[in-house]
C-alpha cells in the first residue's frame, strides 16, 4: 500500500495492491509485464489465461522466470518452498502457446541462478499444449540430481562444523532469509 501511494503521489501513477486473481479490469492493456512472477503462482495458466482475455489484440506479454538449464549453476537451495512451479523453456513456450501468445523472442542469462526472458505477442492462431512425458521425465531427473547434490553439500557442511565444534573453537552462527 505504501509503494502504490507513492507511485500516485510521485509518479501520478494509479496501481492496484492485492492478488491479481481480485484484479477487476476494466480496459484492455498493451502490454504485460511479469518478471519474477510466474513462478510463485498456484495457477499460472489461469493468470496468463486473464492476460491474454485482458490484452489488445495487438498486444505483448513480458515474462521473466527461472529457468529448469544449466544446473550446474543452480545456487544451494535453488528449489525453495517460495518458487511453486518450475518451468524449462520448452514448457513455458508450450503454456504461452497454448494460452494463445507467439513467441516473438528469448533471452538466457545467468544472475544467481539460470533466468529466461520471453518477449510475446497476443495471437489468435492458439497451439494446443499437448504434455511431453519426456520433458517431464528431463526437467524431474534435473531435480533429482539437484537434490543429490544438495544433500552431499550439506552434508559437507554439517561435517566441516562438527570439527569446528568439537575443537573447543567459539562460532557465531548467523543466518538471514530462506536459505
Amino acid at each position: 500500500p505504501v509503494c502504490s501511494q507513492l507511485a500516485l503521489k510521485n509518479y501520478n501513477i494509479d496501481t492496484f495492491t492485492g492478488f491479481f486473481e481480485n484484479f477487476k479490469i476494466e480496459k484492455k492493456f498493451v502490454l504485460f509485464v511479469l518478471t519474477h512472477v510466474l513462478e510463485h503462482l498456484y495457477f499460472p495458466r489461469d493468470t496468463l489465461q486473464k492476460i491474454y482475455d485482458n490484452i489488445l489484440d495487438d498486444g505483448y506479454l513480458f515474462i521473466e522466470i527461472p529457468c529448469l538449464e544449466n544446473e550446474e549453476q543452480f545456487p544451494n537451495s535453488y528449489f525453495s518452498f517460495e518458487h511453486l512451479q518450475h518451468f524449462s523453456e520448452k514448457l513455458i513456450i508450450d503454456l504461452l502457446n497454448d494460452v494463445g501468445f507467439e513467441i516473438l523472442s528469448t533471452r538466457h542469462f545467468f544472475h544467481e541462478y539460470p533466468i529466461i526472458s520471453l518477449l510475446c505477442k497476443k495471437t489468435i492462431n492458439k497451439k494446443k499444449l499437448i504434455l511431453d512425458s519426456s520433458e517431464f521425465k528431463k526437467n524431474h531427473s534435473i531435480v533429482l540430481r539437484h537434490i543429490d547434490k544438495e544433500k552431499q553439500t550439506w552434508k559437507k557442511i554439517y561435517s566441516n562444523l562438527n570439527l569446528k565444534l568439537n575443537s573447543n573453537n567459539r562460532i557465531f552462527v548467523w543466518g538471514a532469509g530462506i536459505h
